[in-house]
C-alpha cells in the first residue's frame, strides 16, 4: 500500500481502489505524506526502502526540553523523559481549558499541530493517559498520522 519513490519521497501505490481510499481515510495519509516528504528534501530526514525513518545526524541535539521522536510512515514514535512529559501534560491541559493553541499543543505532537481536529475532551484524555503511565521515569506515545495513539510507560 506504501512504497518509496526515487527521490526518497513516501507514496500511496497505484493500486489502492477508490474504496480503500475513501474507507481508510487515506487523503489524510498522504497529506502526512506531504509532510515527512518536505522533510525529505529539506534534508531533516530520509527514509530507507524498508520505509523506516532517519533523523539527519546534522540536526541531533541534546536538550532536556526536546522528546526523542522516531518517525515512521504509520506515524511517529515519542519518548518522553519525566520533566518532557510533566510539560506536555500542562500543554495539553492548558489547551483543553482553552489557555493554550493548537501551535502549542502541535510542539509537543506534530500531527495535531498539522491540522488534526482535536478537541479539548481528546487533549484532556490524553494528558490524563500520560499521567497515569508516567512512572517518574516518563513515557512512550506512539501517534499515527490519524491522531490515533498509545501511551506506554517509559
Amino acid at each position: 500500500m506504501v512504497e518509496i519513490d526515487n527521490k526518497g519521497h513516501l507514496e500511496l501505490k497505484d493500486n489502492v481502489s477508490q474504496e480503500d481510499f475513501e474507507k481508510y481515510d487515506l487523503a489524510q495519509l498522504e497529506e502526512y505524506f506531504v509532510t515527512l516528504n518536505q522533510k525529505v528534501d529539506q534534508g531533516i530526514i530520509s527514509i530507507n526502502s524498508e520505509l523506516e525513518i532517519q533523523e539527519s545526524n546534522d540536526i541531533v541535539t541534546i536538550s532536556a526540553s526536546v522528546p526523542t521522536r522516531e518517525y515512521h510512515w504509520w506515524g511517529y514514535k515519542t519518548t518522553y523523559i519525566n520533566s518532557q512529559t510533566d510539560s506536555a501534560i500542562s500543554t495539553l491541559d492548558s489547551f483543553a481549558a482553552g489557555t493554550a493553541g493548537a501551535a502549542a499543543v502541535g510542539a509537543w505532537f506534530p500531527v495535531i499541530g498539522a491540522g488534526a481536529g482535536v478537541s479539548s475532551a481528546y487533549a484532556s484524555l490524553l494528558a490524563s493517559r500520560m499521567g497515569a503511565n508516567n512512572d517518574g521515569n516518563g513515557v512512550i506515545v506512539d501517534m499515527t498520522w490519524a491522531a490515533v495513539y498509545n501511551v506506554s510507560p517509559r
